[in-house]
C-alpha cells in the first residue's frame, strides 16, 4: 500500500505487553503489529501510549495529549475496556467524547478497539462496552470488535496468560484481526474522518504540565499552586502524577484549598495488592476548581494500607512506621482540565 501514516495505540496493560520477560516470547498484540504487519499497510511509525495498571479516566487525557502533540494525520486505536477495576474510578461518555474529538481537531481518526474479557466480548451484559459501543454508532466512530474464535474455554487455552493477556498465539491473532480492518479503513481515513459527528457539546481536555521539583529521591507531601483566569466558573481538574510504587508506598491525603480556605478533602492509596514489588502507577485525583488561585497539596496518610490484601507473602512490618511509607514522583505533574491551569510545584 502507499499510505504513509503513524498509528497510536492507547490503553492499559493488554495495550503495553511487548514480551514474557522470563522467556521471551512475544506477547503483545502492538508488538506483533509493528514487527510483522505495519510495513506492508504503509504505516510509518507505531507507537504504544499505554498506562498499565491504570484507567483511561486518570491518565488517559495525558496519553491523548501526546499523541496529538507528535503530528496531525494519523490514526488512533482506543483500547478501553481491559482495565484494572479495583484502582482509579470509570470513564463517562464525556470522557471518551472528549477524547475522540481532541485527536479529531489534531486531524488524527479515532477507532474503538474492544477486547475480550475473558475470552467473551458481552457487550450487552458489561456497562463500558455497551457505553463505547452506543458512541460509535451515534457518532459513526469506526469500532473493532475482537470476538472469540471458539468458546470461552478453548480461547482461553490457546491465546491467554490468564484471564485478560494474551500470549504469542493472542498477539498474532489480536493484531491480524487489527490489520485487516485497518485496510478496509487507509484508502478513505479522510472520509471517515469528516463522517463522524461529535455533539457540540463536548469540549476537549487541556492537560496542562506542572513542573515538579522533585530533586530528593523520596519524599512525604507534595504542593501545587494553581491560578486560573478570573471569573472562571466552578468546574473540575484532575491531578495525574506518575509514580514508582512498591512496599514502602503509602495511603495518600489530597487537599485542595483556596482563598476561603480548605473547600475539598480526600484520600487514596498508592499502595495496592501488587506492591511486593517496584512498578509504575499514577496518582490520580478528580477535584473541584473554585477560586482563582488553588494550592493543591497531597502528602503520606496516617493510614495503613491493607496489606492484608497482598496477592504475595511479603513482610510489610517495617513500613508500619510511617516515617518509612513515601512517594517517589516521576517528572511532572499534569492537570487536565477543560481550561489551562498554569501553575508550579514544590516539596514540604
Amino acid at each position: 500500500m502507499t499510505v504513509s501514516l503513524d498509528i497510536s495505540f492507547v490503553g492499559a496493560s493488554c495495550t503495553a505487553q511487548r514480551s514474557n520477560h522470563t522467556t521471551q516470547e512475544l506477547t503483545g498484540y502492538v508488538e506483533y503489529f509493528r514487527r510483522f504487519l505495519a510495513r506492508e499497510l504503509g504505516i510509518s511509525a507505531v507507537y504504544q501510549d499505554a498506562y498499565p495498571g491504570n484507567r483511561f479516566a486518570g491518565p488517559g487525557p495525558v496519553k491523548i495529549s501526546d499523541v496529538v502533540s507528535r503530528r496531525g494525520g494519523g490514526i488512533c486505536v482506543l483500547e478501553l475496556l481491559i482495565e484494572d477495576h479495583s484502582r482509579g474510578r470509570a470513564s463517562s461518555s464525556e470522557d471518551y467524547l472528549s477524547a475522540c474529538k481532541s485527536l479529531m481537531d489534531a486531524n488524527i481518526l479515532p477507532i474503538f478497539l474492544n477486547l475480550p474479557k475473558g475470552g467473551v466480548l458481552p457487550l450487552e451484559q458489561w456497562p463500558q462496552a455497551r457505553m463505547i459501543a452506543e458512541i460509535s454508532a451515534e457518532c459513526n466512530i469506526p469500532s473493532i470488535n475482537i470476538v472469540p474464535v471458539d468458546s470461552a474455554k478453548a480461547i482461553e487455552k490457546s491465546m491467554f496468560n490468564g484471564p485478560n493477556h494474551t500470549n504469542f498465539n493472542g498477539a498474532k491473532y489480536y493484531a491480524e484481526t487489527i490489520s485487516q480492518f485497518l485496510i478496509s479503513v487507509l484508502g478513505d481515513r479522510d472520509l471517515r474522518l469528516q463522517n463522524i459527528s461529535i455533539p457540540e457539546r463536548v469540549q476537549s481536555k487541556i492537560v496542562s504540565r506542572i513542573p515538579a521539583e522533585t530533586p530528593r529521591d523520596s519524599f512525604q507531601k507534595f504542593k501545587l499552586q494553581l491560578k486560573r483566569g478570573q471569573n472562571q466558573n466552578d468546574t473540575f481538574g484532575t491531578l495525574i502524577h506518575l509514580h514508582k510504587i512498591g512496599p514502602f508506598s503509602p495511603v495518600v491525603s489530597f487537599r485542595a484549598s483556596n482563598a476561603g480556605g480548605l473547600y475539598y478533602e480526600t484520600s487514596m492509596s498508592l499502595w495496592d495488592e501488587f506492591c511486593h514489588y517496584d512498578r509504575y502507577s499514577y496518582l490520580d485525583f478528580k477535584f473541584p476548581l473554585k477560586g482563582s488561585d488553588i494550592s493543591v497539596e497531597y502528602e503520606v496518610s496516617d493510614i495503613l494500607p491493607k496489606y492484608e490484601t497482598c496477592r504475595r507473602e511479603h513482610d510489610f512490618s517495617e513500613f508500619f512506621d510511617k516515617s518509612k511509607r513515601v512517594m517517589h514522583a516521576q517528572g511532572d505533574a499534569f492537570i487536565s482540565a477543560y481550561e489551562p491551569l498554569p501553575g508550579y510545584s514544590s516539596l514540604l
